[in-house]
Order: structure tokens, then C-alpha cells, then sequence
């Protein structure tokens, strides 16, 4: 259970509408889940770690990861099989990064190609290139290449690292993109870094304080506040012309530990600057104030363990 957001790869792209804006029943209220439905669209799919929904306005697809297994997947006219409930099976696998993960994807300026993060590559997708010597698996469209390595001094150390969350910023100039430990609650931290569309070159901007499990991107009054699923925050940091981070300084949003009885993971902003956030523990989506973290609203789900979350079709 999952949801993301938009990149490029000839130059990022967030789509013809980077704030999404979300039907007015799902803004910020206190009736909790009272006025929403709740409709499962891939009865025909099981995830061992489902994340990353995209939603691409253009083509009305909705694209996820499945990252332990490598998979990544998508679901046409997606906004008529949810408008009409359906649970018809429409998913189609249409790349694997098998046996690297697939952490986590990006929309480009071309529709027919996304951007996949692996351990420590961006890989760039071409889903229409059928004729190519590139291996993939039978019934797998498309062909890929790495656009990019992360360097090994950025980031987590260990072994098997990988991407986790990442968007492109406002002006779809660059990728910022997290990579943490998968021993991330204990274990080593993880990094935080931009990746530049036009030198295809990355740059450390870890926090001074470190960062553990990076996830949750969104850009709100020019700030950038991402989530620390490792110590269960969110931090707001002054953002340059481009939407890149200083993580030189930074504001506490929201912070209550737990000890990961909670462990907020994907967020997204809507039309009226609130948060939603994947409680990933607690079965729910919870609606925050974007400027004091309180919480305004909480959507329970029918799953132990939500991911993501993303705004589609207003």
C-alpha cells in the first residue's frame, strides 16, 4: 500500500501539476475517515515492499515499486478504475531491476521513459525500446542503461544500501534522493543528495546532524521538508533557486518518538499546504499542519503497513 511523485533524466520533469491538488473531501477536517473510500486497485498484486506511487498526469498512469523484488509497475487510466471502484486486475510489469532494487522512480520530460534507483544507480528506463540487446525479463518492454552512480562516499556504507525516497525539485532541475542502511533503525545512517539533470553529477547535502532513514520529500513556501523515519521526523530546511536543500540548518516541523511504534515514512502536500503522512505502523495516513506538524486528520486504512501516499486526479 503506497503512493510518490515526478522526475527526468534529459532534464526532470514534475509533470504539468507538481502540487497535486486532492478532491475537497480529502482536505484537512475532523471527521476523520468518515467521507473517504477506500478502493483496491491491485487485488491481483502482492508487495513485499510496495512504494513509490507516481501519478503521471499526462498519460493518467499510475506508476509503484515493488523494491525488494526489483519490480516496477504500472496502471493505465488509472483514474476510471478508481472512479468506478473496480478491482479488475490492470497492473503490468514494465521494468525489472532484478536482482538490485528497485528503491524508487521518477517521471521524465518523455513519457515513455522514467528513471529507476537501484542500490546506487539511476538507471534510465526507455519503455518503448523493444529492440535492444539489454537483458530483461519475458514480457518486460523497454531498455535501460545507468545514467548515473552514486559515489560511495555519499551515503549509507553498508552493504546492500540502496536509494530510498527521492523527487525532483520545483523547476525539475535536479533530483534530491535519500539512501539509507537497511539496518536503518539501528544500524548505520544514511545520506541525502542532489543530483544535478544537466552535469549528471551528484553532490552531498547530509544533514550536519545525519540523517537515518530519508524519506518524504515535498516543497512547501520555498522550504523543503523531508521525513527521518529513524527518529520519527519532520525537518523544513531553506531551499536555493532550484529547490535544493541547505541542510546546514534546519526546523523541527514534527517530532514524537515512539520507538517505532509509529515511524512516519512517505508525505505528500496538498492544496492547502497540510501534510499527509504514511504512518507505516499504524495503518493510517495522517493529515498534518504544514507549519506546527499538529494533526489535524487521520485515515485509517485497510492494510498493517502504508507507505506512501500521493494526490492523482483532482
Amino acid at each position: 500500500s503506497a503512493c510518490t511523485e515526478n522526475a527526468g533524466a534529459e532534464g526532470f520533469s514534475n509533470g504539468p501539476n507538481p502540487v497535486q491538488t486532492p478532491p475537497t473531501k480529502m482536505r484537512g477536517s475532523s471527521d476523520d475517515d468518515a467521507s473517504v473510500s477506500v478502493v483496491n486497485i491491485t487485488p491481483d498484486v502482492s508487495c513485499v515492499l510496495g512504494e513509490g506511487p507516481i501519478y503521471d498526469e499526462r498519460t493518467d498512469t499510475l506508476y509503484f515499486v515493488d523494491i525488494n523484488t526489483g519490480l516496477v509497475m504500472a496502471i493505465a487510466d488509472v483514474s476510471s478504475v478508481v472512479q468506478a471502484g473496480s478491482e479488475e486486475g490492470r497492473v503490468k510489469l514494465v521494468f525489472t531491476s532484478s536482482p538490485s532494487p528497485a528503491s524508487c522512480m521518477f517521471l521524465t520530460s518523455d513519457p515513455s521513459k522514467i528513471v529507476v534507483g537501484t542500490n546506487r544507480d539511476l538507471m534510465l528506463v526507455d519503455m518503448n525500446d523493444t529492440d535492444t540487446d539489454t537483458d530483461t525479463e519475458p514480457g518486460v518492454d523497454g531498455s535501460s542503461r545507468v545514467l548515473a552512480t552514486l559515489p560511495d562516499a555519499i551515503g549509507a556504507t553498508d552493504k546492500d544500501a540502496r536509494f530510498n525516497d527521492g523527487k525532483v525539485t520545483p523547476d525539475g532541475t535536479a533530483l534530491v534522493v535519500g539512501h539509507l542502511s537497511l539496518s536503518w533503525r539501528t544500524g548505520p545512517m544514511g545520506g541525502l543528495a542532489a543530483f544535478d539533470a544537466g552535469t549528471k553529477t551528484f553532490r552531498d547535502i547530509t544533514p550536519p546532524q545525519g540523517i537515518g532513514c530519508p524519506n518524504g520529500i515535498v516543497w512547501r513556501n520555498g522550504k523543503f521538508l523531508i521525513v527521518d523515519s529513524r527518529d520519527e521526523s519532520i525537518r523544513s530546511y531553506a531551499a536555493d533557486e532550484h529547490g535544493v536543500p541547505d541542510t546546514e540548518t534546519n526546523g523541527v516541523v514534527s517530532q514524537t518518538a515512539t520507538g517505532h511504534a509509529n515511524v512516519p515514512d512517505g508525505m505528500a502536500l496538498d492544496a492547502d499546504g497540510n501534510l499527509w503522512v504514511a504512518v507505516a505502523e499504524t495503518g493510517s495516513v495522517r493529515c498534518l499542519d504544514g507549519e506546527r506538524g499538529n494533526v489535524l486528520r487521520e485515515v485509517r486504512l485497510p492494510v498493517k503497513r502504508p507507505t506512501s501516499c500521493n494526490f492523482g486526479e483532482s
